[in-house]
């Protein structure tokens, strides 16, 4: 029964060693190449333009509720100088 087996663990712990093997075979040239090379300046261009999007779409958000409070309170304003005449 040992004898079955032995060649199925021996593959598992093989497979398992490869897996957890760390080689930089594995790395791609924008993590562990030339700083100066454009692929590293092209991923730094496409993270700033992300930035650059979120940023105005978060600010663009707020504006937009920024406007509708001061919109809902000059309506309450508005409202209660209507019920309260002087």
């Amino acid at each position: 029964m040992f004898v079955r087996t032995l060649p199925l663990r021996l593959s598992v712990v093989i497979i398992g060693i490869l897996l957890c093997a760390p080689t930089s075979a594995l790395a791609c040239a924008t993590c562990f190449g030339d700083p100066d090379s454009e692929m590293v300046k092209g991923a730094q261009a496409g993270i700033l333009f992300l930035g650059v999007v979120t940023f105005g779409m978060l600010t663009s958000i707020a504006g937009v509720a920024g406007c509708w409070a001061l919109r809902a309170r000059k309506l309450a304003v508005d409202a209660d100088c209507e019920s309260h005449p002087s």
